[in-house]
């Protein structure tokens, strides 16, 4: 296995390697975990976070989520035939799930906890900006809601999306130039985007960025870029467990780094996903036929938020996390056999070729 590669993982799983099930489900978990103390403590639970020795392994984790999706949709990308139709597939992925999750926070959720009185709930302007959520455009706040919990906002993980719009923008552009047929495009783009926010950093703002927090969204589009660069030149790239702990002690290291170093994480984390996504351990029942990390990643925060405002008296980070697990986990499996995977269905109208791994989520 130690000289193994990314691509014989890949084919020696038929193109259905279990280590993404896996690793998808354990990060969407991560961000709900990391999300905890933040939601419980206020202020106080940041500083637990951003504090933490553990930071380095904490910023890892959207980026590896980004990675990741660059990995799978760079296989739904070389597999779909028109941009129009790869648009519209992952349109009907991501969009239905929230769509329908903006309705029952801003409908349900927030009618039933607000401290507002009805009326002015549903006429307050924060109501109806709540609903750009659906296009993209992250609004974390409904009126009176969670207005006297240690944190106040509903829906923070979504600041996330517009990266990941971008995102497909990008691969799109990738495509329009090529980028099918001359995979080189793909990491020219990386190094294109790296050396373009590091000279507007120097040229335009005069300063280098101090990342002492999550990574930044252009951070994480150029993890995107790289789990489509590993994709392409996945039979370059060694796979097997020496790599991925010398993979984890290099990322490690960059992260704990200042953050003009950081700029150069995408990749090294891009490879160790591939590395863990394609390997293939027995598929757990309840993950065959499933992907419950969308749903896990969408509804994870605002119950967090709900559990705080029900149980005030345990601000514990520990009880929190465990008990939104629990019951984001109902909502993750509602949210994909009952909005999701029936949205899949639709991908008949834009008559794509049946894929392996590449109709499956990214971040998402």
């Amino acid at each position: 296995m130690a000289s193994s590669t990314i691509s014989r993982q890949f084919d020696q799983a038929k193109g259905r390697p279990s280590g993404f099930d896996y690793l998808r489900i354990s990060l969407a978990a991560f961000v709900v975990i990391i999300h905890a103390p933040i939601i419980t403590l206020g202020a106080p639970g940041g500083d637990m976070v951003w504090h933490s020795p553990l930071l380095p392994a904490i910023r890892m984790v959207i980026p590896m989520f980004f990675a990741l999706s660059g990995f799978l949709i760079a296989s739904s990308f070389e597999r779909t035939p028109s941009l129009y139709k790869f648009f519209g597939l992952r349109i009907i992925r991501i969009g239905p799930a929230l769509f329908v999750e903006t309705l029952l926070s801003a409908l349900i959720l927030g009618p039933l906890m607000t401290e507002y009185p009805l009326k002015s709930y549903f006429t307050d302007p924060l109501f109806f900006n709540y609903f750009k959520n659906i296009i993209g455009d992250p609004q974390f706040h409904l009126p009176g809601l969670f207005a006297h919990t240690p944190n106040d906002l509903v829906n923070f993980q979504l600041w996330t999306i517009p990266f990941e719009l971008e995102c497909y923008l990008l691969i799109g552009l990738v495509g329009l130039l090529g980028g099918r047929r001359y995979r080189v495009i793909a990491p020219v783009a990386m190094v294109v985007i790296i050396a373009g926010s590091l000279l507007a950093r120097i040229l335009v703002w005069h300063n280098m960025p101090e990342i002492t927090r999550p990574l930044p969204g252009p951070l994480l589009v150029i993890s995107f870029i790289s789990g489509v660069s590993v994709y392409f030149y996945r039979e370059y790239l060694r796979a097997g467990p020496f790599t991925i702990i010398a993979l984890i002690l290099v990322n490690l290291v960059i992260l704990s780094l200042p953050g003009f170093w950081q700029f150069f994480s995408p990749m090294p984390i891009a490879w160790l996903v591939g590395c863990i996504g394609t390997l293939n351990p027995r598929r757990l029942t309840i993950l065959r036929g499933a992907d419950y990390s969308y749903g896990l990643y969408l509804y994870g925060y605002p119950i967090e938020q709900t559990v705080v405002y029900i149980f005030p008296h345990m601000l514990s980070p520990v009880f929190t996390a465990v008990a939104a697990l629990i019951i984001a986990s109902f909502f993750a499996a509602f949210s994909w056999h009952f909005v999701e995977k029936p949205a899949l269905k639709l991908r008949r109208f834009f008559d794509a070729k049946k894929t392996t791994v590449g109709t499956q989520p990214g971040l998402t």
